[in-house]
């Protein structure tokens, strides 16, 4: 517990000194995640997207946040736009692929799990 509440420590005073430091952002967001808080998570990855719209990982992270919150249609917007960014990503095209599972998108889950193995032949 003491490694993670000096990260956290460390990336509030980054955030302090440069508020628009969407890393320090995002890596808070991934230390409240780890602690259980998905809503600070979410605010925190939200916040890193809104300041770097170009932030691959703030997204990705965003999406699995809400997944795992069962906010899936916001999971999906936040994995489109990771695909946006990087369309050849075989990990976002599979998170993408469970959350229209859950969604009971059979037929789309399907497609997009065959796109990430296209991608990536021995995606898991």
């Amino acid at each position: 517990i003491g490694v993670v509440r000096q990260r956290q420590a460390c990336y509030l005073k980054a955030i302090e000194t440069r508020p628009d430091f969407a890393v320090a952002w995002s890596n808070l967001g991934c230390v409240f995640n780890a602690q259980g808080e998905i809503w600070l998570a979410i605010h925190h990855f939200e916040k890193a997207v809104a300041l770097d719209p170009n932030f691959l990982d703030a997204y990705i992270n965003l999406g699995n946040v809400l997944k795992e919150a069962r906010i899936f249609d916001r999971a999906v917007a936040a994995y489109l736009r990771a695909l946006n960014l990087s369309p050849y990503n075989a990990v976002v095209h599979g998170n993408l692929a469970c959350v229209y599972y859950e969604q009971g998108l059979i037929d789309l889950a399907i497609d997009t799990y065959r796109r990430a193995i296209e991608l990536q032949p021995n995606f898991p």
